[in-house]
C-alpha cells in the first residue's frame, strides 16, 4: 500500500504554482539580474564544465533525433494509409500525430493510479479533406486496488471540456481505447456542422470489443460578447444501447488572459430509461503561450438520483509548455463530493507529462 500525505503534496503544488507565476511574471517586467562577480577556476574546473556542456548537448540532440523520428514515422503511417484509398501529394507534410501521456493519480484513500496514454490521429487528405482516422489507448491501472479512472485528453480548443465532466465518458465509457473513423461535413450555404464518428472500442484489461458510433450537429452563434454553440447528437454502443441529448456551450472572453466557458447538457437512454444531466463552468487562463491554468466545477445527477444533486467535481489544472509544441506538464488537485459518500468529498493530485509527435510540433 502506498501512504504519503496528502496535505504535503498541496503544499508542493503551492510551491509549483508560486514559482511558475514568479517566472512569468519576471518574463513580462523583463527582470535584469545584476552580474555576480564569480571566482577564477583552474584548468581542471573548466575541463569539468567542458565536459558537462557536451554531455548536455548530446542529450537534448538525442531527444530531439527521437522526437523528429516519431513525428516521421506518424507522417508515414498516414501518407500510407491515405495511399490506400487516393493519391496523395507527397511533396505536402502529412500532418498525421501521435500523442503520448503518462502520470499518476494519488487519492486521500491513499492509492496511487497510473494513468497512461496514446492517441494516433491519421491525416487523410487525399480519401477526403473531411475525413479522419482516430486510434486511441488508454491504459488506467491502479497500483493498489484496480479501480478505473478518466484520463487526459489532449487540447480541443476554446469549447473543451474536460475529460471527467464529458457524458460519453461516464456513461457510454468513451474513454476506452479504440479505433474510430470521422467524417465532418458543412454545406456551403448551412451554419450546421455534422460530425460522423463510428468504430470500434475496447477495454485494454479484457479486450471486449464493441461497435459504437455517434452522429453530431452544431453550429456557433454569437451574441454580442458570447458565443454559444447547441450540439444535438444521437449515439449508439452494444453495451449502453441507443441514446440522445442535446448539449450547449458557451464561451465569453473576459480580458486579454481569461475566458469563461459554460456547458449544460441533457441526455437519455433509451434502454434503461434513465436522464442523465451535466452542468458545469470552466475559468481558463492563458497567461501565455508557455503556461494557462483551467479551473472546473461540474454537477451530476439523473432523473432516479435521491439527491437534487448526485455528484459535484471541483479542480484546477496547472499546464506548463516544457519544450516547444511537443511537451507538456501538468497539475490536477480535484475534489469530487457524492450524494453516496454524504458528500464528505475525496481529494487528490494527478500528475501528468505530455508528448505530441508530428511534422507540425
Amino acid at each position: 500500500m502506498i501512504k504519503y500525505d496528502l496535505r504535503y503534496l498541496i503544499n508542493i503544488l503551492v510551491t509549483i504554482l508560486l514559482c511558475l507565476t514568479s517566472t512569468y511574471s519576471n518574463a513580462q517586467v523583463g527582470l535584469v539580474v545584476p552580474d555576480i562577480p564569480t571566482k577564477k577556476t583552474n584548468s581542471a574546473d573548466n575541463s569539468k564544465e567542458k565536459a558537462s556542456s557536451i554531455e548536455l548537448k548530446v542529450v537534448k540532440k538525442g531527444v530531439a533525433q527521437s522526437r523528429n523520428l516519431l513525428g516521421r514515422t506518424a507522417s508515414t503511417i498516414g501518407l500510407g494509409l491515405d495511399s490506400l484509398f487516393g493519391s496523395p501529394d507527397k511533396d505536402q507534410p502529412n500532418e498525421s500525430a501521435i500523442t503520448l501521456s503518462s502520470g499518476f493519480k494519488f487519492d486521500e484513500s491513499g492509492s496511487a493510479t497510473q494513468i497512461n496514454g496514446v492517441n494516433f490521429q491519421a491525416d487523410l487528405p487525399a480519401t477526403s479533406s473531411k475525413l479522419q482516422l482516430l486510434i486511441r489507448v488508454d491504459d488506467q491501472n491502479d497500483l493498489q486496488d484496480q479501480k478505473e479512472d478518466d484520463s487526459s485528453d489532449p487540447d480541443n480548443g476554446k469549447t473543451e471540456t474536460p475529460p471527467s465532466a464529458s457524458f460519453e465518458s461516464r456513461v457510454l465509457e468513451a474513454n476506452k481505447a479504440g479505433i474510430f473513423v470521422r467524417y465532418i461535413y458543412k454545406a456551403p450555404d448551412s451554419p450546421w456542422q455534422t460530425t460522423f464518428d463510428n468504430g470500434l472500442q475496447f477495454a485494454t484489461s479484457s479486450l471486449a470489443v464493441e461497435p459504437v458510433s455517434y452522429l453530431r450537429v452544431g453550429q456557433t452563434i454569437q451574441v454580442g460578447s458570447w458565443y454559444f454553440r447547441p450540439v444535438p447528437g444521437v449515439y449508439w454502443t452494444e453495451s449502453s444501447g441507443f441514446g440522445a441529448g442535446i448539449a450547449l456551450h458557451t464561451f465569453k472572453p473576459i480580458d486579454q488572459v481569461t475566458s469563461l466557458q459554460h456547458t449544460t447538457s441533457i441526455n437519455y437512454l433509451l434502454d434503461s430509461r434513465n436522464t442523465h444531466y451535466q452542468h458545469g463552468w470552466q475559468l481558463v487562463k492563458v497567461f501565455s503561450q508557455d503556461l494557462r491554468a483551467t479551473y472546473n466545477i461540474t454537477f451530476y445527477t439523473t432523473d432516479e438520483a435521491e439527491n437534487l444533486i448526485d455528484e459535484a467535481q471541483i479542480s484546477a489544472t496547472l499546464r506548463r509548455r516544457i519544450d516547444g509544441d511537443w511537451l507538456f506538464f501538468s497539475v490536477t488537485p480535484a475534489d469530487t463530493l457524492s450524494a453516496e459518500d454524504d458528500y464528505e468529498g475525496n481529494m487528490s493530485i494527478t500528475f501528468q507529462l505530455e508528448a505530441k509527435f508530428g511534422t507540425q510540433y
